[in-house]
């Protein structure tokens, strides 16, 4: 599966909706990558972390980790797969919110503790909460060698020293709110998708 193929699932799925959004990252954007629009149709998650596991399925991956809660998602069908590649147990979790940060709990940090780990994300943007993930990875004992994602909309190609693999890497366009020409201009912004602005 190559990148324009993976746009057509995104696409049909209604991954991009076009409007005026706050992100994870408080910066604002004409763009929203809607995540949870595609974990609505398990069958095409199936298909996306098949190719995820394609990539990696040499890397002697002992577990997928991925941030909750649609991270925990992608990281059960990407172990599937890689499981069934390696014939081989591939343990999948996922990482807690827990006051600003992330943790690997519920029993899971036993599974992490030695063990190569995938980390998974659907949309990367800043990569904060990769990065928020591979920490609480860290913590627990596993090292995390590569991030996989479903989109990357901010460009990276690394968190600090762990290369990250997008199966679509696609700069979009965001600004700090300060200079937000859709702000400027009084455009609302959307508070059924992303991060509402608190008041």
């Amino acid at each position: 599966m190559n990148e324009k193929e993976t746009m057509e699932i995104l696409s049909r799925c209604g991954a991009f909706i076009e409007g005026h959004f706050r992100l994870v990252s408080g910066d604002d954007s004409d763009v929203y990558v809607n995540k949870d629009a595609v974990y609505l149709n398990p069958k095409k998650v199936s298909c996306l972390a098949r190719e995820i596991a394609n990539k990696f399925a040499k890397e002697g991956i002992e577990v997928v980790a991925g941030p909750a809660t649609g991270g925990a998602i992608l990281a059960s069908w990407t172990a599937y797969y890689l499981a069934q590649k390696s014939c081989r147990e591939v343990a999948a979790v996922y990482a807690d919110k827990d006051n600003g940060k992330f943790i690997i709990r519920r029993g899971y940090e036993k599974a992490v503790d030695g063990k190569k780990v995938l980390l998974v994300e659907d949309i990367i943007n800043t990569g904060e909460s990769a990065a928020k993930t591979a920490a609480a990875v860290e913590k627990a004992g596993g090292r995390v060698v590569a991030v996989a994602a479903l989109f990357n909309r901010g460009g990276m190609t690394s968190l600090e020293d762990i290369p990250i693999k997008a199966l679509v890497s696609k700069k979009l366009k965001s600004w700090d709110k300060e200079d937000c020409p859709l702000c400027k201009k009084g455009v609302p912004i959307n508070t059924s998708l992303g991060h509402p602005p608190t008041k």
